[in-house]
């Protein structure tokens, strides 16, 4: 909790330091700072609790392959709340991201404690709330201060719990500041702010499918740093969530020309 509450406050100053400079306002009222804290907290900060308390007590692989269904709770629920609906392509995309999740988990190893599966099960269902409701509000609020406030609510519920129940610790060595400098700035500003840019260009659940590439960035890293081996499972399961990736633009790109067509007809027939 220490390290998770002093990233996103670091984050959140960054970014108000960069707002600032931009002379971007960045009050837009009390009910979208609401809205937009609200989902930093509810969904993005518990998302992540949850999702640690499902792996200390089931394995890695088996963690990897609960969240490889992320996307088929997101297509679910943005089809409920956001009415959002996938062609062909789309749906294609969203079964190869979520075999490719599977493949790249590799087959489940150690007990299946049921808290874990709980805790993993939550998980799942509020960053898949926290990319439907954070696509809702992209369309109002430009995605700069979202990002701001996402992580002001981050910092805040991690600030609240981690002193109600005494797991705020400082006393770690000098060297861990580089570890949470290093986290504020690249997967939570950097990250957070252009996945919901994105999010709010291709919609919820294209984002979710794009997002599946997560772990196949991960198994490069760890090859090109830990000198890891991917079996072939998983070197074709990266390459199926990366076909998925393909299929999403593609499918975009497709509706595009089909607007632009569609625009065109109706100029003509309008003269």
């Amino acid at each position: 909790e220490t390290a998770l509450a002093l990233r996103f406050t670091l984050a959140g100053v960054v970014w108000w330091v960069l707002l600032l400079a931009r002379g971007q306002p960045f009050w837009p009222g009390i009910s979208q700072v609401a809205k937009a804290a609200g989902i930093g907290a509810l969904f993005y900060a518990t998302n992540a609790l949850a999702y640690y308390q499902g792996t200390a007590l089931v394995s890695g692989s088996l963690a990897a392959m609960a969240i490889a269904g992320v996307p088929i709770v997101v297509a679910l629920l943005a089809w409920v709340f956001l009415r959002e609906r996938l062609g062909w392509t789309g749906w294609l995309a969203l079964a190869l991201a979520v075999t490719g999740g599977v493949m790249l988990a590799g087959a489940p190893e150690g007990h299946a404690d049921p808290l874990g599966l709980l805790w993993l099960g939550g998980a799942v269902l509020l960053y898949s709330l926290y990319i439907v409701v954070s696509t809702s509000v992209t369309r109002s609020l430009s995605p700069s201060v979202a990002t701001f406030y996402v992580i002001v609510g981050g910092a805040a519920f991690y600030w609240l719990w981690g002193g109600l129940a005494g797991r705020l610790d400082f006393g770690f060595a000098p060297g861990g500041w580089t570890a949470i400098v290093g986290l504020a700035m690249i997967p939570t500003v950097l990250a957070m702010f252009a996945f919901l840019v994105g999010a709010g260009i291709v919609g919820a659940t294209r984002a979710a499918i794009v997002n599946s590439l997560e772990p196949v960035v991960g198994v490069l890293l760890s090859i090109l740093f830990l000198g890891d081996r991917p079996s072939p499972l998983q070197i074709a399961g990266g390459g199926l969530v990366v076909l998925a990736a393909v299929l999403v633009q593609w499918g975009r790109a497709g509706r595009s020309r089909e607007t632009r067509a569609q625009g065109d007809r109706e100029r003509e027939d309008s003269r």
